[in-house]
């Protein structure tokens, strides 16, 4: 029937494919991992502000000032303030990142 040599060859080709198989989940899974960072490192830039100037007397006619913010307890300022950041990524590709998200964008993030 089978000779030694041949259940020897057969058990050694199916453990080289069964390696080969092995070895192609990892890859993919690194690849998608290695994709995943990059998402997360163009959707987690960070803004930070620092105001250039504090006036502390009325700066126009009208008597608004050059920064106006309002400090009310009532209001908090995540929900009135916004930004737009523009930048290359590690790949030279444009992006552009909002703050705050919408909601739908905070929902697909959370999702990965």
């Amino acid at each position: 029937m089978f000779d030694a040599q041949e259940v020897t060859n057969f058990v050694v080709a199916a453990a080289t494919v069964a390696a080969a198989v092995f070895a192609g989940r990892q890859v993919r899974e690194l690849v998608r991992q290695q994709r995943q960072a990059e998402q997360l490192e163009t959707r987690a830039v960070s803004v930070m502000w620092q105001a250039k100037s504090a006036p502390h007397k009325p700066d126009g006619a009208d008597g608004t000032r050059t920064i106006r913010a309002t400090f009310d307890a009532d209001v908090r300022i995540e929900k009135t303030m916004s930004a737009t950041v523009a930048f290359d990524d590690m790949h030279g590709r444009s992006q552009v990142t909002t703050w705050p998200r919408s909601r739908s964008q905070q929902v697909a993030a959370a999702a990965h």
